[in-house]
């Protein structure tokens, strides 16, 4: 398991390589995500976590989550009512 100093290194990394991708790039062509900016949060005992803020995607992981849950009990409950579900119970 890698430790809580590995994963900031690997945020600084990741802070660089993007903000090269957006100084290079400057009228955001590449389709890469953007970094807005960047900034290290310490806690006591926890260490420095590298914190990236990006342009704004679409909703969060847990609202498609959501919705593809709610996508999945709706066309079950329709395949579940169709006549071929009634012959097989």
């Amino acid at each position: 398991m890698r430790s809580a100093p590995d994963y900031a290194a690997a945020g600084r990394d990741e802070v660089a390589l993007l903000s090269a991708i957006r100084g290079r790039d400057p009228l955001a062509q590449s389709h890469c995500v953007r970094l807005l900016d960047s900034f290290e949060h310490s806690v006591p005992g926890g260490g420095a976590h590298v914190c990236e803020v990006f342009e704004l995607l679409g909703d969060d992981l847990l609202t498609l989550m959501r919705c593809v849950l709610l996508l999945f009990e709706n066309n079950f409950m329709m395949w579940r009512s169709s006549s071929c579900w009634a012959t097989i119970s």
